[in-house]
C-alpha cells in the first residue's frame, strides 16, 4: 500500500463505509502498518470522533494519527522499550497537519474546521447531508496521506515491508 492507496482507503472508509474520522484514520492506518485484526483498535478510536468525544475540539483525524505512530513507536507493557522515534515522529506529524489544516480550514479544532457545533443535535443531523461531511473527509485523505508518508520517511520502505510481512 503507497501513502496515496492510504489516503484512498481512508476516504473509502469514511465516506462510503459512514465510519468515523477517527476510525477511518484508524483503520488506513492500521492496515497500511500490517496490522491483523485492528477491531479493538478501530472501535476505541470512535471515541477520538468529532473533536475528542463529539466535542468539537483538536481534530481527530490529528489524534487518529497519533494513535497509529504511538502503535508502531510505543510499548504496550513495563518490559517492552519505547522506540526512540515516537517523540520526534509525534511532532513531525502534528506539524504537518497543523500546516494542512490551517491551510485548508483556517483551525485545527473541529468545530471550525467543519463549520458544525457538535452539541447541538440539529446542527450534527445537518452536517450529514448539507456537504460538511464530504468536506471533512478531504481531512481524513490528506491526513492518511501525510501519516503514510511520515511512516515510510521514518522506518523506511525495507522495515515497513518487513513489518508487514511480519503481521500476513
Amino acid at each position: 500500500m503507497t501513502p496515496e492507496q492510504m489516503r484512498d482507503r481512508a476516504v473509502d472508509v469514511f465516506n462510503k463505509q459512514k465510519m468515523l474520522c477517527s476510525q477511518a484514520i484508524v483503520t488506513a492506518g492500521l492496515e497500511f502498518i500490517g496490522e491483523e485484526n485492528p477491531k479493538s483498535a478501530i472501535r476505541a478510536a470512535g471515541g477520538y470522533a468529532a473533536g475528542l468525544g463529539f466535542c468539537g475540539d483538536t481534530c481527530s483525524c490529528l489524534v487518529a494519527a497519533m494513535a497509529i505512530i504511538g502503535d508502531l513507536f510505543g510499548r504496550a507493557d513495563p518490559e517492552e522499550i519505547e522506540d526512540g522515534r515516537m517523540g520526534p515522529t509525534a511532532r513531525i506529524m502534528y506539524k504537518r497537519f497543523r500546516e494542512m489544516i490551517e491551510e485548508m480550514r483556517g483551525t485545527i479544532m473541529c468545530s471550525g474546521a467543519s463549520k458544525t457545533n457538535w452539541l447541538d443535535p440539529e446542527d450534527v443531523k445537518a452536517f450529514k447531508v448539507d456537504g460538511r461531511r464530504e468536506r471533512c473527509g478531504e481531512i481524513v485523505g490528506r491526513t492518511a496521506e501525510i501519516l503514510g508518508h511520515l511512516i515510510i520517511e521514518t522506518l523506511g520502505e525495507e522495515e515497513l515491508a518487513l513489518l508487514q510481512d511480519e503481521e500476513a
